[in-house]
C-alpha cells in the first residue's frame, strides 16, 4: 500500500472541516454565554433554560458531521485498504468534501432550506457513488 495514498487528502480535508465547525460552535457558545443569552449551566445536562436558535443550529450541524460523513470515511477506508486509486473515486471524494463545505456555509449561515437540501442530497449521492466504485 502506498503511504501517500491520494484518498487521504480529501479525508483530511473533511476532518479539518469538522474541526473548523467545532471551533465555530465553541466560539458561538462562548459569545452567547458572555452576552447572557445562554446560561453555562445548560451544558451540565443540556436541558437548562432557553437556548438561542443559533446555538441549537450550530450543535445540530456539528452532530450532522458525524452522520453521512461516517459512511464517507468508511468508503474511503475501503478504498485505502484495497489500494483503489481510481481518479474518479478521488475526484468524488473531493466533491463530497466540497459539498459538505457548501452545506456547512449554508446551514451555519442564512440556512436557506432548498440550497441546503441540494447540498445535502449531493453529499448523499456522491457518497453512494463512491461506495459503488469501491465495492464493484
Amino acid at each position: 500500500m502506498n503511504s501517500s495514498h491520494p484518498i487521504l487528502y480529501p479525508m483530511f480535508a473533511q476532518v479539518l472541516l469538522i474541526y473548523c465547525v467545532l471551533l465555530y460552535m465553541l466560539l458561538g457558545r462562548k459569545k452567547s454565554i458572555r452576552r447572557g443569552e445562554l446560561d453555562i449551566r445548560y451544558f451540565k445536562t443540556y436541558d437548562f433554560g432557553d437556548v438561542p436558535a443559533k446555538i441549537k443550529q450550530m450543535s445540530r450541524h456539528f452532530t450532522n458531521l458525524f452522520e453521512i460523513p461516517v459512511l464517507y470515511f468508511t468508503a474511503c477506508l475501503i478504498a485505502l485498504i484495497r489500494d483503489i486509486q481510481n481518479p474518479l473515486v478521488i475526484w468524488l471524494a473531493w466533491f463530497f468534501v466540497l459539498a459538505r463545505v457548501i452545506h456547512s456555509f449554508i446551514h451555519l449561515g442564512k440556512n436557506k432550506i432548498y440550497p441546503r437540501l441540494i447540498a445535502y442530497a449531493s453529499c448523499v449521492v456522491i457518497n453512494l457513488l463512491i461506495w459503488i466504485l469501491v465495492i464493484f
